[in-house]
């Protein structure tokens, strides 16, 4: 019946009614009291598990047969549900092949089976489902398109209120499926959000509709050009009532880019989190931003962007068409201005005001061409050609009235105005630098010209670039017509610009020709100037050769007075520099095309070479400046310390302290005489001569009185030492007596002399014949010569029990160790006495005979003096100290040596006597001419009888007397040439050094000075 009633007419209208009568169907319930098989029955319908039901009800009936009408009545009515649910199922499927696209009825069948409360197969589930999904989606596909078709025909109409209102209409077709479906609070807001914007902004193109049209009304009465360019000019004030509609559009569009953009991003990332039943609502968003950006491929923009593009457009091309012809006419009147050596600004600018609302027009096209855009997505094409053309227009425009006022400055004012600074400075009315600032100023003005002729010609080479990407992709006469135009007039303009370009570097070429003369001219002159002054300090630094007051010939040198005049040159300098630095500062910011010119690059070159001076010339100043002061103080410092030390000098001998006296002398020479060396002194030079030598000599006379007496204690310690077999010792005490003498002589003392040779040729008579602990072989000789000892201690056993031939054996083995031992310790007693014994003991009678032989031989060398003959005769000694004479010849060989003193008999004590009478017979005479010959006689004395103490104190007394002879110090030329030599030495030029030294020796005055023949000394020995 169900089906029938479909097939007959009844439709969607008849199965609705249908299910609402099944839906509000209720179990029957008998009258009177319930049974409790009937409730469980109800129960089980209600759950819909019609099955078990229907049992219960079965048995029910069979039990109680009055009340078998209620168990009916409910089985009736389980059967009576599913005849209708299988007559809708077999409806859909008549439906499904007669009729597929009637996606009404197919939803309206299926959404009732949905609500049916008929137990399901799965089978019957998923058929039911998948119909509904694919009817549902089809049915709102068809929906859709029908808008989009519908929005295309009033967009074609250019009604884009309609258009735009019709779009938005279509948000709403899965608005429902969208919200229902489990997608997440955040994409829902997000699709809320953006939903709003594209309606709003649907709004603003419908209502900017009926302002563009009364825009379009405004223009249309403006009309032909030629005959009401006036009414054009009031046609572009209209513009500014639809300028707000206008910005409003290119926010709108924004919004709407990025709703579009929302909606494309959205499905993908949701589809996997929504149940299958659900996924239709996903399809709100490709629709949504198929709604805003239209159908692809369709030959024109479609969607609500679509309608607010061609709304855009239709404001657009009207107003470009009206305003092209005069337009153009104005632009070619300024170009012909342009063109002539002196152009006219007003006719440019009437131009400029002209096309200023087309160029307001065109600002806001640029700005909603790139609303929204993305800087992945490709460039708009929505700027209209006309527009391109104005914009063209109106940069030619900017660069005439450059090139009028270029050429108006660089024809006239430079010309008169360079050639005005250039007679100034030539007749010396004004200076170079300022000549050079004003030239600078003019320069500035001809270089911003060619800045601003620079950046014209890139605003027109970008125009050039968009025309011709613009015409590559014209779509027709219409857009490429404007885009020539365009073209034509950036390039007519640019050889404009080039040619004004020309003029204005010729005459920056010019104007750094006469900057760069001025500025060299003035830079020599500094030079010459400044350098003239720094010559004059060259020797005052260096050194220059005087003849003090006190007729001394001196290298003198001057840093005070150097300094004065680096001082006087420091504002010229500072003035030269700052000036050079301009210039050079200048230059650097040339135009590198000004070096293609040979005169430019000479006028440079000088340029850079003379800055160069004038930097190098400040920094030696400088440091020069810096190194005068420094030096001038630093004699200062010197000058006032080596007075202190004169002073205190002064002090410490009044105390009767030499030796404090010494040292403070010897600051206040080094001081002073550094202080000479920094920096001629006048003063220094006559505190020398009156109060540092006399004081000098004072000290030396002192020092000279104090050494005399510590030398003789001295000698008389080292005596003492001597004899009491401490050689070494008194050797150190001798050497310090050497040392305290040529403090305060420069010639060798006889007496200290004498000793030494006495003491150190004892010391070298034990170091010959033994070998001392601290010899490095010490271990290896040791070991020698006791295995030496041992075979000889063998041998010698072996002799006395007449075994010879292995007594042999063991003596030459032993001769073989003592003659290792001599080789490197050739006087070595123990091993020479071990090889005469070994003579002696294999051979006797051999080695009686040259046992004589030796003795005689040793004798005679070592009364002679020979130190290697008187050790064999030791050796020989040791051997057979009783040979006849043996002893009494070791004597006189060790007294001949100065071994040993000999006894002082009465005849050598009565000849000292003698000699030290006279000698101090002399002295007493006070005969200075004979004091050397006193002096010799009191040593010859002191060598006869080292005891006699009037020889010692005569020869005191004598020395003393030559006190006066001491120099400590030279004089102010001579302590100048002193240091010299030591700062030689010091820095490794010893033989320069000693030439200097030499040098002062040659002076008598200086043959006696202690400290240069001292280091006259040192020098030598370095050598």
């Amino acid at each position: 019946m169900f089906a029938l009633f479909l097939r007959a007419g009844g439709g969607t209208a008849c199965a609705c009614a249908l299910a609402a009568a099944f839906f509000c169907a209720a179990p029957l319930a008998a009258a009177g009291k319930s049974d409790p098989a009937l409730t469980e029955a109800d129960g089980l319908i209600q759950d819909k598990r019609y099955g078990e039901a229907i049992l219960i009800l079965k048995k029910f009936a069979e039990k109680d047969n009055e009340r078998f009408d209620a168990a009916e009545t409910r089985i009736h009515a389980i059967f009576q549900q599913k005849n209708a649910y299988y007559a809708l199922i077999n409806e859909l499927v008549d439906t499904l092949e007669d009729a597929p696209d009637q996606f009404e009825k197919i939803v309206a069948v299926t959404g009732v089976l949905k609500k049916m409360d008929i137990p399901q197969t799965d089978s019957e589930r998923y058929f039911i489902d998948n119909i509904d999904y694919i009817a549902l989606l089809a049915l709102k596909r068809r929906q859709i398109d029908d808008i989009l078709k519908e929005g295309r025909a009033l967009l074609d109409k250019d009604d884009f209120t309609a258009a735009a209102l019709k779009y938005e209409s279509g948000f709403a077709i899965f608005e429902k499926e969208m919200k229902e479906a489990s997608l997440g609070e955040a994409i829902v807001k997000g699709a809320a959000e953006n939903r709003t914007k594209a309606a709003l902004a649907a709004d603003v193109v419908a209502e900017a509709a009926a302002p563009a049209a009364s825009f379009h009304s405004a223009l249309n009465a403006a009309s032909p050009v030629t005959e009401a360019p006036g009414r054009l000019r009031a046609a572009a004030h209209a513009l500014e009532d639809l300028l707000p509609e206008l910005d409003g559009l290119i926010r709108a569009k924004a919004n709407l880019v990025d709703a579009a953009a929302f909606f494309s991003g959205v499905r993908s990332g949701a589809e996997a989190a929504v149940k299958k039943s659900e996924q239709i609502g996903l399809f709100f968003f490709p629709t949504s931003a198929l709604l805003i950006r239209g159908r692809p491929g369709e030959g024109g923009s479609e969607g609500i962007l679509g309608a607010a593009d061609a709304l855009w457009k239709s404001i657009v091309r009207p107003f470009d068409d009206a305003y092209a012809g005069e337009a153009e006419r104005l632009w070619k009147e300024a170009h012909a201005e342009a063109e002539r050596e002196a152009g006219s600004r007003p006719t440019v600018k009437a131009a400029r005001d002209f096309i200023a609302g087309p160029l307001v027009l065109a600002a806001k096209s640029a700005l909603f061409s790139e609303a929204g855009r993305k800087p992945e997505d490709p460039a708009p094409h929505l700027i209209d050609a006309n527009i391109l053309r104005f914009r063209a227009m109106d940069d030619t425009l900017a660069a005439f009235d450059d090139i009028i006022g270029t050429r108006a400055y660089s024809g006239l004012q430079r010309n008169t105005r360079s050639a005005a600074v250039l007679a100034s400075w030539k007749e010396g009315k004004i200076g170079d630098q300022s000549a050079f600032t004003e030239i600078q100023k003019d320069r500035a003005t001809i270089q911003s010209l060619a800045r601003t002729l620079e950046k014209d010609i890139e605003t027109i080479d970008s125009g050039i670039a968009e025309c011709q990407t613009r015409s590559a992709g014209a779509a027709g006469p219409d857009d490429a017509e404007p885009i020539a135009r365009a073209l034509n007039h950036l390039a007519a303009a640019k050889r404009l610009l080039e040619s004004a370009g020309e003029e204005v570097f010729a005459g920056a070429l010019d104007s750094a020709l006469d900057l760069y003369a001025i500025a060299n001219a003035g830079l020599e002159a500094r030079l010459r100037s400044l350098e003239k002054d720094y010559t004059q300090t060259v020797p005052l630094m260096e050194g220059m050769e005087i003849k003090t007051e006190q007729g001394q010939e001196v290298l003198a040198h001057y840093p005070r007075e150097a300094n004065r005049v680096y001082n006087s040159m420091e504002d010229a300098l500072t003035d030269s520099a700052q000036f050079a630095e301009v210039v050079y500062d200048e230059l650097q910011k040339e135009p590198s095309r000004l070096g293609e010119y040979g005169t430019f690059r000479s006028v440079g070159d000088q340029t850079i070479s003379l800055v160069a001076k004038v930097r190098a010339l400040n920094d030696d100043a400088g440091n020069a400046r810096t190194l005068s002061r420094d030096r001038y103080q630093r004699a200062e410092s010197l000058w006032r310390s080596g007075e202190r030390a004169l002073e205190e000098a002064r002090t410490a001998l009044q105390r009767g302290g030499a030796g404090g006296a010494r040292a403070q002398l010897d600051a206040a020479v080094s001081g002073l005489s550094e202080s000479l060396e920094l920096q001629e002194n006048s003063a220094i030079r006559t505190l020398w001569t009156n109060r540092l030598e006399p004081l000098a000599a004072e000290i030396a006379r002192l020092e000279y009185e104090e050494a005399v007496k510590e030398i003789r204690e001295y000698i008389n310690n080292a005596r003492t030492r001597y004899f009491n077999g401490e050689a070494e010792r008194a050797e150190e005490i001798l050497v310090r007596a050497e040392t305290r003498w040529a403090a305060v002589r420069p010639e060798p003392n006889e007496e200290i002399t004498h000793w030494l040779t006495i003491v150190r040729g004892a010391i070298a008579l034990r170091e010959g014949t033994v070998i001392p602990i601290t010899a490095p072989l010490y271990p290896q000789m040791s070991q020698l010569l006791n295995n030496a000892q041992k075979e000889y201690n063998d041998g010698a056993a072996l002799l006395a029990a007449r075994k010879r031939a292995e007594a042999r054996s063991k003596m030459e083995g032993a001769q073989e160790k003592t003659r290792e031992v001599r080789l490197l310790y050739p006087l070595n007693q123990e091993a020479r006495l071990l090889e005469l014994k070994i003579e002696q003991l294999l051979d006797p009678a051999q080695f009686e005979s040259s046992f004589r032989a030796r003795y005689n031989e040793a004798a005679s060398g070592a009364l002679k003096g020979s130190m290697e003959a008187y050790i064999e005769l030791e050796n020989l000694f040791q051997l057979r100290p009783n040979h006849p004479g043996m002893r009494a010849t070791v004597a006189e060989a060790q007294y001949a040596l100065g071994l040993k003193m000999r006894p002082v008999v009465k005849s050598a004590s009565e000849r000292a006597a003698e000699l030290a009478s006279s000698a101090r017979r002399i002295l007493v005479a006070g005969d200075p001419a004979r004091y050397a010959e006193a002096l010799s006689l009191a040593r010859r004395a002191l060598i006869l009888d080292p005891g006699n103490s009037v020889a010692a104190q005569t020869a005191d007394r004598l020395q003393i007397s030559q006190s006066a002879d001491a120099v400590l110090v030279a004089d102010t030329a001579g302590e100048q040439d002193y240091f010299r030599a030591v700062r030689e030495f010091q820095q490794g030029n010893g033989i320069l050094a000693m030439s200097i030294v030499e040098r002062l020796l040659q002076n008598p005055a200086n043959r006696n000075n202690v400290r240069i023949n001292a280091l006259r000394r040192r020098i030598q020995s370095s050598l």
